[in-house]
């Protein structure tokens, strides 16, 4: 099989052009995704205070408060099961 010698030069630029445009075409994607899911978390966190009875004056100050800040101590981590061979070996130990 032959290969033109102007494939390479061709392919080349593609990339040059192409790769930042998928870049930036993923980056948009994933930034919708970001703003998608927000507004629903916000859909939803208005709904369940409607039911609540809450009027809109309540909606708009709780969601206007700024939300509470960490403790340093906190940590935002579900701690790791045991492993079941470490287990199992102690206790043949």
């Amino acid at each position: 099989m032959h290969i033109s010698e102007n494939l390479v030069p061709i392919v080349a630029i593609m990339c040059a052009v192409g790769g930042p445009f998928v870049f930036l075409s993923i980056a948009s994607v994933c930034s919708a995704i970001v703003r998608i899911s927000k507004n629903r978390g916000d859909a939803q966190l208005k709904a369940i205070m409607i039911e609540r009875g809450m009027s809109a004056a309540e909606i708009e100050t709780v969601l206007a408060a700024p939300l509470p800040a960490k403790k340093k101590n906190q940590k935002n981590e579900i701690p790791a099961e045991k492993p079941i061979m470490a287990h199992a070996a102690r206790q043949a130990w």
